[in-house]
Parts: structure tokens; C-alpha cells; sequence
């Protein structure tokens, strides 16, 4: 599994999850979801910057973890 996660104010949140990895940059997101996620046993993969569906106008960094 592929776990697209933000980071708000030290705060970890798992925005979107996919048996592939479908995530790339500049991207549309809704960045207000929230998925179970526990990083424990996952591997951060790569960073992207994503737009979220609620600001699209700004850029916001995102991990892509894997399992």
C-alpha cells in the first residue's frame, strides 16, 4: 500500500491511500480527508508538492510512504 501523508504543525495525516503508487506533483488533492495511519513499519519513498483541492493556488509538500 502507497499513503499520500501531510504534515500540519508537527501532525502527521494521511490524505489519500492506493495499492499503487498513483501520486505525483502539482497534483489535485482533498487535502481535508483522513485516513488511519500509523508510520510505524513504513518507508518514507519521496517527496512531492501536491495542490490541495481547497487552495489550489499554493503548492503543499507531501510524503509518499509504502509498506
Amino acid at each position: 500500500m502507497y499513503y499520500l501523508v501531510i504534515q500540519t504543525m508537527g501532525l502527521k495525516k494521511c490524505i489519500d491511500v492506493s495499492n499503487e503508487n498513483v501520486y505525483e506533483s502539482e497534483h489535485l488533492y482533498d487535502c481535508l480527508q483522513s485516513k488511519p495511519f500509523d508510520d510505524e513499519g513504513k518507508k518514507a519513498l519521496s517527496v512531492i508538492f501536491i495542490r490541495c483541492t481547497s487552495a489550489p493556488e499554493f503548492l503543499r509538500r507531501a510524503i509518499i510512504y509504502s509498506d
